[in-house]
C-alpha cells in the first residue's frame, strides 16, 4: 500500500512523502534521505519502497526540497536545514513504530549525522559523502563551478546545473560530519560503491566508535546504477536493519 503525506516545517515550509505498507502494518520502519540533487523517486529508493515492505519494513521516503507547493527549494537548503528536516519525518512517525532506522545516500549520511535520531535502532550508509569532495567542488578543484555573482549563489554544473545558494557552499567548505559522527552509537552499516566514494565511506568507518559495519559491492558506482548492484545494496541493508530489529 502505498500514501501520500505532508508535514509542516517549524519555518512554515511543506515536506512531501511517501509511506509504503505491506499488506499489513508493520512495527519496523525504514526512513530513506537522498543525496544533493537527488529525490524520493530515484530508482534506489522507489525499488527500495517496493522490497523492503515485502520483507518486513515499511518504508517512508522524502523530498528534501521539491516543486510542490510550499516545498523547499535546494538553493534556500543547507545540510543543516536537511537534518532539522528529518528530524520533523522522524518525530512525526516515531510514535506508531517499535524500530526505525535510518538510511542515507551520499549527502544523506551527513544530513543523518547533523540530526537529533538518537531514539533511531540502526543507521546505514549508502556511498556517503565525506564533504571534502564537495568541498573541491566549491571551490573548483574538482570541476568548474560557476558563480552567480549578483546572488553569491553556485551554478553545479552536473549536465544539468544546479543552483546552490551561499549558505550551503559556504557549509561545504567547512562541515566535517565525520568529526560529530564519532559520538554516534546507534549501531551503523557503510555500504560503499567501488567505484563511487571509498574515500567518504572508510573515513566514516575508522571515525566511528560504535557498532559498525563496512561492506564493499563491487562494481558499483555512487548512484548503484549497474546490473545486479541494486539487489545487493538491498540484502546489504536488509541484513543490518533486520539484526537491529525487536
Amino acid at each position: 500500500m502505498e500514501k501520500q503525506f505532508k508535514l509542516k516545517t517549524s519555518d512554515s515550509h511543506i515536506i512531501y512523502g511517501t509511506l509504503n505498507t505491506g499488506a499489513s502494518k508493520s512495527n519496523s520502519l525504514v526512513i530513506f534521505v537522498h543525496g544533493l540533487t537527488g529525490n524520493s523517486n530515484e530508482h534506489i529508493f522507489y525499488n527500495a519502497a517496493h522490497f523492503f515492505p515485502q520483507n518486513g519494513f515499511d518504508v517512508v521516503r522524502f523530498d528534501l526540497y521539491s516543486g510542490d507547493e510550499g516545498g523547499r527549494a535546494l538553493s534556500n537548503c543547507t545540510v543543516r536545514i536537511h537534518a532539522m528536516d528529518l528530524e520533523t519525518v522522524f518525530s512525526s512517525f516515531k510514535q506508531d513504530y517499535k524500530n526505525i532506522h535510518i538510511v542515507g545516500h551520499s549527502l544523506g549520511a551527513p544530513t543523518i549525522v547533523l540530526a537529533d535520531i538518537s531514539e533511531a535502532c540502526s543507521i546505514v550508509f549508502w556511498d556517503p559523502s565525506d564533504m571534502l569532495g564537495l568541498k573541491d567542488i566549491v571551490e573548483g578543484q574538482e570541476r568548474p563551478l560557476k558563480q552567480d555573482k549578483p546572488s553569491n549563489n553556485y551554478i553545479v554544473d552536473w549536465g544539468v546545473e544546479y543552483l546552490l545558494g551561499e549558505s550551503m557552499a559556504q557549509e561545504f567548505k567547512t562541515l566535517r560530519p565525520t568529526e560529530v559522527a564519532k559520538k554516534i552509537q546507534i549501531p551503523t552499516k557503510i555500504i560503499a560503491a567501488e567505484g563511487g566514494n571509498p574515500r567518504g565511506s572508510q573515513e566514516y568507518f575508522d571515525c566511528m566508535n560504535g557498532l559498525k559495519e563496512l561492506v564493499v559491492i563491487k562494481g558499483a558506482g555512487h548512484t548503484f546504477d549497474e546490473e545486479g548492484v541494486e539487489d545487493q545494496l538491498f540484502e546489504e541493508t536488509l541484513k543490518w536493519v533486520s539484526k537491529y530489529s525487536v
